[in-house]
């Protein structure tokens, strides 16, 4: 059987993404199959394509899911329900990714493999999800990981690959991530 990775998946340029960000991408990739490396931190200006970004990655693990016939569970976990609706319209609209909400007054549909999270809400679920096994864990606006809720959900699941994206790499409180 062939090794087929992010990285040869992501071969066939996405046409919606800039060069600058497929260039991001080839580099996440590249940072993810090094050894020991479970967690990345990227940094980009508002309003230069994150969600865009990140996005194109989970349609990468989508279709290496497909070619490889080996489901990939992602999960996207967010913190505002604005940030619900641009991921969905991404994911959704954008690259016609089946997914499910997990959020108040959604009806949860737990059997796609890629999840979009209220952070909140999750929290409070992560009993019944925890058992769904994510291979990977995108955080959108991550300079807000370092709370008790990301936590229990980066415990609850660590064996997954995370990437968490933010326009400020900093917490106002100067400590490290």
């Amino acid at each position: 059987m062939v090794n087929i990775t992010l990285e040869d998946i992501s071969k066939e340029p996405d046409e919606r993404l800039r060069d600058y960000q497929l260039k991001y991408k080839s580099q996440i990739y590249t940072a993810w199959e090094r050894e020991g490396t479970r967690s990345i931190m990227f940094q980009m200006p508002t309003g230069t394509g994150k969600t865009r970004l990140f996005t194109s990655i989970v349609k990468d693990i989508h279709k290496l899911s497909a070619q490889t016939r080996k489901a990939r569970k992602t999960l996207i976990l967010v913190h505002r329900i604005e940030l619900i609706h641009q991921t969905v319209e991404n994911i959704g609209y954008r690259y016609n990714i089946a997914h499910g909400v997990i959020m108040a007054d959604y009806q949860q549909f737990d059997k796609y493999p890629t999840q979009i999270a209220s952070i909140q809400t999750l929290a409070r679920r992560l009993p019944f999800w925890k058992e769904k096994k994510f291979d990977y864990i995108i955080i959108d606006e991550a300079h807000h990981a370092l709370a008790d809720t990301y936590q229990r959900i980066f415990r609850a699941y660590p064996n997954a690959k995370i990437l968490g994206v933010t326009a400020t790499p900093y917490r106002l409180n100067g400590a490290s991530f």
